[in-house]
């Protein structure tokens, strides 16, 4: 039986053109027992293939040490060798337990969503929903902010067609307003707020999909 309860991912920003910082980052947060990886700001395939790379044992074609993963080992419940064979990068080991999450929320990300998409190891791919907002708001000369709604929703929409032409899950930070939409346009893995109202999508988003 396992000691951990739950299982920890937190978010890695990316400095472009030096991964460097963000391998280390995540080599240590996977040492400590992290479940996986939510890669923020993504604008190429080369980025991602450098996190899976940080991701996965030197043994696996990783650059990850086989050496100072003792916590995550100890959380995780297990053995060190039993862990070493387990802390893989899914699905590109169908049986390793470790999630690779992918968030692109910039325009320069955008154009380039199929070469992301078509990376082998993101377990979920997500547009940023909330960054791009911002994209797609500017102030008029009145000092307004105009929300280009449409414009917006075709960024999403782009990240959801690359998801679907390339079989990868995509995700969403969904709401009791939209988990259903979402649902039905194909999106699968969803961020969901804490309290009442996170409770009330969770319930929302079960009943729709017949769980």
């Amino acid at each position: 039986g396992r000691m951990r309860e739950h299982a920890f991912i937190s978010k890695v920003p990316i400095v472009h053109g030096n991964v460097e910082p963000a391998q280390q980052r995540i080599i240590e947060q996977l040492n400590m027992g992290h479940a996986g990886v939510f890669m923020q700001q993504v604008e190429t395939a080369e980025e991602v293939r450098q996190a899976i790379a940080a991701m996965r044992f030197r043994s696996k074609g990783g650059i990850r040490p086989e050496g100072g993963f003792g916590l995550a080992a100890a959380y995780w419940g297990l053995t060190e060798r039993e862990y070493l064979e387990r802390a893989d990068v899914w699905p590109l080991n169908p049986n390793g337990e470790l999630v690779n999450w992918t968030i692109v929320e910039s325009k320069v990300g955008l154009s380039k969503i199929r070469e992301i998409a078509a990376v082998k190891g993101i377990g979920a791919l997500f547009p940023g929903a909330g960054t791009l907002r911002g994209l797609f708001t500017t102030t008029n000369q009145d000092g307004q902010r105009i929300f280009d709604e449409a414009g917006w929703e075709a960024a999403i929409q782009q990240v959801l067609a690359a998801c679907k032409e390339f079989n990868v899950a995509c995700g969403y930070p969904a709401t009791e307003k939209d988990i259903e939409r979402r649902i039905m346009q194909g999106f699968s893995v969803f961020i969901i707020n804490w309290g009442d109202a996170g409770s009330r999508t969770v319930e929302l988003g079960r009943k729709h999909s017949g769980r």
